[in-house]
Order: structure tokens, then C-alpha cells, then sequence
């Protein structure tokens, strides 16, 4: 246990810094402070802002592409990569890889090496809370200690920093936290409650305790396993799911072939792809049109029969790099 942990600690996520934290005990609470890093602004950026703008428009993920690069360069959390892409190319938690995604080296290695983050000089955010559970990666040390952070206000209300801020209401109190971090530097962070519920902080989703009656299994190897609804034609040959769900094996969105997966907010999820066309599976070799609330109800189902429920939090910080 981690008692009563105090000083600074900085939260990692992709080879980033987003956030110092700062832990004191004044009193029978911690008094804790969160500070966003700041974005350093390249000397010739000013310069080259007007004919970047130019190359921008029409890019409608807000990518930047170095003209004559041939390349287009899209930043996105872990979290955001996780649901595009299923999740990381190697699940064993204790040596997670993201390479093929973000690349190799990085500070992950805990080698050194590392770009001084400069921060705000005023919190964004103050918090008084009862108790603070830091984020151990044991494979690297103490100098990832922190690498996320959860913090216990009251009851059962809870915040969480990793790569953003955001406050939840858990299902019953938390009894522990764990944050290893992956070979990108990038962090896994989860929970466990008093009732065995796993809370799965780059999910965004938590996972009943049923799922872990025969195995004590790492929950995000579980999760990405169990989401999976259709064959993930992205593998050769394609994983099959673990049970198919109500006949349907594939699906398509206009006439493109998707893996599906359990989407935590299928509304915005749908919102986020229909533009790419109308939604269908198929079921017993009949293409079958799926409306958005079909796809609701089909991802609420899903969940129901698997265990999974996801994590309602209200952001309190966003990252500023």
C-alpha cells in the first residue's frame, strides 16, 4: 500500500508528458495539483503557419502532411487507437507492443534520454482527496511511478489522470490500481472494487466480475479477446470471436467489409463512421441494413451478454499536447 504518497509525480502516455501532478497532506486529506504541459512552439512554425493552413484544408481529421512527404501524420491517444484498431499487435501485458502503430523506441525503455516538459505555472485543477493511489509499472521502476494516477475524493466518487482528466461514480469501492506501462510508453491502467469489478481506464469501460470466475486473467488481454463480434479480418488468418453473437458474421459499412467490435458509446461511435455509408450485417449469407438505433440496442445487447458496462465519466481536464 502506498499510505499516504506525496511529492511529483508526471503522467506518461505515448512517449508524453500531459500532466504534473502534485501530492501534499496538509491535513487528514491530500491536496493535489494538476498541471497540463504546455505545447513549445517550433521557431519556424510562426513561419510556415499560412501554406500549412493551405495544405490542411480539406483534411478532415484535422491531419498535417508535410507537402512532398507523401505522409500524413495523425496523433491519437491510446485509447483512441485501441478502438480503431482492436487493440494493441501483442496483448501479454507484461510486454505489451505497439510498434507496428507508433513505432519503435521512445521513451518507454526508461533509458534516459527524455525532452524536458515544461508546465503551466497555475494548476488546472485543484483536488482534496482522501486517498491517492499512484500508478506502479514494476517492470520499470520507480521512474514511471505515477505514470497515472487515480484519486479517491469521497464515498464513491473517484478521479482519474492518465490522458486526460475525468471524474466517475464506481459501482463500490476500489481496492486497488494498477498502471503498467507497455513498451511505447504507453500505460494500461485498471482497477478492481470491493465487488471484483474491473475498471478499464483507456476503455473506457468496466468489466463484471463473472468474467473472472475461472481465470485471474490480466482484464485488458480479457477485453480485447472478448469485444471481438465478428472475425477480425484484419489478421491472417482472421480471429474468430468467442462466441457469435445473434448469427451475425459480418459487417459492412456502404460496400466496405469492418471487424466489429463492442463499441462503449455506439451512438457517437455510429455518428463517427455513417458518414462513410449505410450500416449492415450479415446474418445467415442475407446482407441486413442496420439503422443507428439497431446498432444501439445491438452493442447494448452485446454488453448485457457479456459482462461489460461502460465507464460514465465527466472530463474535468483535457491534455494540452
Amino acid at each position: 500500500a502506498d499510505g499516504k504518497p506525496e511529492g511529483t509525480y508526471h503522467v506518461h502516455d505515448n512517449g508524453g508528458r500531459p500532466f504534473k501532478v502534485e501530492v501534499q497532506w496538509p491535513g487528514a486529506k491530500a491536496e493535489v495539483k494538476i498541471f497540463k504541459a504546455i505545447q513549445e512552439e517550433d521557431s519556424d512554425a510562426e513561419d510556415e503557419d499560412e501554406d500549412e493552413d493551405e495544405d490542411d484544408k480539406g483534411n478532415k481529421d484535422g491531419n498535417k502532411a508535410k507537402a512532398g512527404s507523401g505522409y500524413t501524420v495523425s496523433v491519437k491517444s491510446a485509447g483512441e487507437l485501441a478502438e480503431q484498431l482492436g487493440g494493441p499487435v501483442t496483448v501479454q501485458l507484461g510486454d505489451l507492443d505497439l510498434s507496428q502503430f507508433f513505432g519503435g523506441g521512445g521513451p518507454g525503455d526508461g533509458e534516459g534520454g527524455e525532452e524536458e516538459v515544461t508546465y503551466e505555472e497555475t494548476a488546472s485543477k485543484s483536488i482534496s482527496a482522501e486517498k491517492v493511489f499512484v500508478g506502479h509499472s514494476p517492470e520499470h521502476g520507480a521512474k514511471f511511478d505515477g505514470n497515472s494516477m487515480l484519486l479517491h475524493l469521497e464515498g464513491l466518487k473517484y478521479v482519474f489522470v492518465g490522458e486526460q482528466v475525468f471524474s466517475f461514480t464506481a459501482k463500490s469501492p476500489i481496492t486497488k490500481f494498477f498502471s503498467p506501462v507497455g513498451n511505447n510508453d504507453v500505460p494500461y491502467p485498471w482497477a478492481l472494487d470491493e465487488e471484483g469489478s474491473r475498471y478499464l481506464f483507456t476503455m473506457s469501460v468496466i468489466l463484471a466480475s463473472k468474467l473472472f470466475e475461472d481465470s485471474d486473467t490480466d482484464p485488458y488481454d480479457l477485453f480485447i479477446g472478448e469485444a471481438l463480434i465478428t472475425a477480425d479480418i484484419g489478421t491472417e488468418p482472421p480471429t474468430q470471436p468467442k462466441t457469435q453473437f445473434q448469427g451475425i458474421t459480418e459487417w459492412w459499412i456502404g460496400e466496405e467489409q469492418f471487424t466489429m467490435r463492442y463499441a462503449e458509446d455506439p451512438e457517437e461511435h455510429y455518428d463517427g463512421l455513417a458518414e462513410r455509408g449505410a450500416f449492415s450485417v450479415v446474418k445467415d449469407g442475407a446482407k441486413i441494413p442496420l439503422s443507428k438505433a439497431d446498432y444501439v440496442k445491438l452493442m447494448q445487447d452485446f454488453a448485457k451478454e457479456k459482462g461489460f458496462q461502460p465507464l460514465q465519466s465527466e472530463t474535468l481536464v483535457e491534455r494540452q499536447i
